[in-house]
């Protein structure tokens, strides 16, 4: 799993895990041999679980910026406090100085 790169779905960020919606859903479902699987009942089936944290204002989707080099943009996620829910037992990586979380979010 690409973790922390240019186009990576998942960042470590100081919070916790990143996973970029909808693009990490998105290729989940277009992955899956039975094509009718719809990436956005995928999210919904992991938001219920209600591993992930919220927004100041409860929403489930917080915002990072990703900045590098000379390029600014403004990511949207699911943020799981708990790395061991992307990672199990393994270690994970370092987290991504690019990313920040947005003030307020």
């Amino acid at each position: 799993m690409k973790t922390n790169r240019p186009k990576a779905r998942v960042h470590i960020v100081d919070e916790g895990v990143a996973l970029m919606t909808p693009g990490i859903f998105q290729d989940y479902a277009s992955a899956q041999t039975n094509r009718r699987t719809d990436w956005a009942s995928i999210q919904k089936k992991v938001l219920k679980k209600n591993w992930h944290a919220r927004d100041s204002q409860g929403l489930n989707v917080i915002k990072y910026q990703v900045e590098g080099g000379n390029k600014s943009a403004t990511i949207n996620v699911i943020l799981f406090h708990e790395l061991s829910l992307v990672f199990g037992g393994k270690e994970p990586p370092t987290a991504n100085p690019h990313l920040n979380r947005i003030c307020g979010e």
